[in-house]
């Protein structure tokens, strides 16, 4: 009996681990993957169930599943608040500006194609990061957020609201 048969027989009888699967057929866990890859080409869908053990679905059971799961994975993405998407843009712009002071470094010690080019690079990645910057000043002043100036590098950051435990 083939392996694939032998896990159908083993998937149908129910209790099925992952462990016991690879055991039983002798493969490892990628190969295990690739097995249910394969089933679930010929209509019969395991699915791990929340004690470990697997089921056979049909297939729009399975796409049924699927769509949940990506559901769930959207909904755990939680949306920035303005102030946290103005420190990404604050960090991404110090960092170009370090990486357009370096390429330019680089440009000096002697210009070959590849100094001349990461410096280009470097030059849209600051202009990248300004716009993104920009744009979330915008936001920040639609919300009415308090900013102030950091003196090193002369952007305008958040001012982090106290929280009672600090005033205490």
């Amino acid at each position: 009996m083939s392996k694939r048969m032998t896990l159908i027989e083993l998937l149908k009888a129910g209790g099925a681990t992952a462990e016991s699967l690879c055991e039983a057929v002798s493969i490892t866990p990628k190969a295990l993957n690739s097995q249910f890859a394969t089933l679930r080409l010929m209509g019969i869908c395991p699915v791990k169930n929340d004690e470990g053990t697997f089921d056979v679905v049909d297939r729009e059971a399975w796409l049924q599943i699927l769509e949940d799961r990506k559901s769930q994975a959207a909904a755990k993405k939680a949306t920035k608040t303005p102030a946290e998407v103005h420190e990404i843009a604050v960090a991404r712009l110090v960092r170009a500006r370090k990486g357009k002071a370096h390429a330019e470094k680089l440009l000096k010690t002697g210009e070959t194609e590849l100094h001349e080019l990461k410096d280009s690079r470097a030059s849209i990645d600051v202009r990248i990061a300004t716009i993104m910057y920009e744009d979330s000043l915008e936001t920040l002043h639609e919300d009415d957020v308090e900013v102030m100036t950091d003196e090193d590098t002369g952007l305008l950051v958040v001012v982090a609201e106290e929280t009672e435990e600090e005033l205490a």
